[in-house]
């Protein structure tokens, strides 16, 4: 979740080998994360051999590694060819493949690699124990945070291994182990010195209160949604404000890991979903809905342009006609790709209308808001060469260019037809009303371009910290 120079660094304090056997690293030619393609055990008499497989898209929604710095090898090919055939070539007479993938490609993998004689895999949180119908390949998932353990038996037979899986729940039944409790205590003593830690700095205040970021798009809910956006390859971002907890300005000067942790205690899990433009109207509509009350569903977000008029009916309010994505008009039919945190995606605060979304990416394959806004942070150092590291890897950093034209230029067009309207008019108060049948409320649609401009020109400020930072 850190990147791939502090895989780097728990390797090099690890006592055990790490395997990487089809994804590469353009960067040197070798497996990403320097693992190893193969290893061998040897133990009472046996010689087993290991191999692994994971999923690109695994690596490049989490670690911070762009696909572009990558290669991959097609899991199934590769395994059964060159891998097994050198573990062969080593007199290995049991193969175990180590994998990272959900549930249906394990078990088209053991479907089809003949030459394996056991799987162990990861990715999906629950246990399991599968046996494939057409060979009895065995595929073993141990479950996730060491609730739960598998001990394996393996027992030689003259035709084939028989394979025996015990399953481990780990619970207050066990005493607790005293070296790992008094461990635990210098990692939390370590944890409180960790909040001091600086991740960057800001030229500008970062507006948090649940005044403004419930009623108003902010600098900081622009920020935190640039990022969602950037770390996911994503067309868009929307976040509830309510997932923004600190209620409070955050001065201009050095934003260390309390700043963060204030701001996102919760450690939302993101997730990216195919949303049609009708969807993301109708998500719009629900974020303002209670305004102007001080609601978490109120939405900040980022690659998102629109109007809307707050004293019109709830799911009336949005100028449909002005709603733009990615710099061009929502096609009602068209699809986009939408990143948020699980519990919008959920259908949590009114939005049920995402609930039924394909799932591009779900909350395993993308990293917490929190992470991602630490590895921010650290692609700026990166980039700007203030770090020393072993490789140039990081996270996607936020493309200015994204919020150049965040809101339709004839919006602006029409405050200024309104304003020409009642200066010329010889009844403005009859151009008002004239101008009030197309808009429900003229002098509110001006106001809020108004407050829109202000915004804008305050966003202005904020990019430019943020390149500087």
């Amino acid at each position: 979740d850190f990147g791939l120079e502090r895989i780097l660094e728990v390797k090099e304090g690890s006592n055990f080998p790490w395997l990487m056997s089809n994804v590469y690293d353009n960067e040197t030619n070798r497996p990403l994360g320097d693992g190893k393609e193969t290893h061998i055990v040897k133990h009472h008499g046996w010689t087993i051999g290991l191999t692994c497989s994971l999923v690109e898209e695994r690596i490049c929604s989490n670690s911070g590694v762009r696909l572009s710095q990558i290669k991959s090898t097609q899991y199934f090919k590769k395994i059964v060819s060159e891998f097994v055939w050198q573990l062969d070539n080593h007199g290995c007479n049991y193969i175990i493949a180590l994998t990272h993938f959900r549930t249906p490609n394990d078990i088209r993998l053991a479907e089809n690699a003949e030459e394996i004689d056991l799987f162990l895999a990861g990715h999906d949180h629950d246990y399991e124990i599968i046996k494939v119908s057409n060979n009895n390949k065995v595929t073993v998932k141990s479950g996730c945070d060491f609730r739960t353990f598998s001990v394996l038996t393996l027992t030689d037979s003259e035709s084939s291994v028989d394979v025996q899986v015990e399953k481990v729940i780990v619970d207050s039944s066990y005493e607790p182990d005293p070296q790992l409790a008094e461990d635990l205590v210098h990692f939390q003593d370590s944890v409180n010195e960790n909040m001091e830690i600086t991740l960057g700095t800001f030229a500008v205040d970062l507006d948090g209160r649940f005044a403004e970021i419930r009623t108003s798009e902010t600098n900081l809910g622009n920020f935190m949604c640039d990022v969602m956006v950037a770390s996911t390859n994503s067309d868009a971002a929307i976040l509830n404000s309510g997932a923004l907890r600190s209620d409070r300005v955050h001065p201009t000067g050095v934003f260390n890991m309390r700043d963060l942790m204030t701001i996102l205690p919760m450690m939302d899990p993101m997730v990216v979903i195919e949303v049609t433009g009708e969807k993301l109207v109708a998500a719009l509509e629900n974020g303002v809905s209670q305004y102007p009350k001080l609601d978490g569903r109120f939405l900040q977000m980022s690659g998102i342009h629109f109007l809307f008029d707050p004293t019109a009916p709830p799911g009336e309010r949005i100028v449909h006609d002005l709603v733009k994505i990615g710099g061009e008009f929502v096609d009602p039919d068209a699809s986009y790709r939408l990143v948020t945190i699980t519990y919008v995606q959920k259908g949590k605060e009114g939005y049920d209308m995402l609930a039924t979304c394909p799932i591009v990416q779900d909350e395993e394959q993308c990293p917490t808001l929190t992470t991602a806004v630490q590895n921010h942070f650290e692609a700026i150092k990166i980039k700007e060469g203030k770090t020393k590291r072993k490789t140039s890897h990081r996270q996607n950093l936020v493309l200015l260019s994204r919020r150049d034209s965040r809101f339709h230029p004839k919006a602006f067009d029409f405050m200024d037809e309104i304003n020409d309207a009642e200066s010329n008019s010889n009844n403005p108060e009859e151009a008002k009303k004239t101008a009030n049948e197309q808009w429900t409320t003229l002098r509110l649609v001006r106001q809020t371009l108004s407050n829109i401009k202000i915004n804008q020109d305050e966003s202005s400020s904020q990019e430019d910290s943020e390149e500087d930072s």
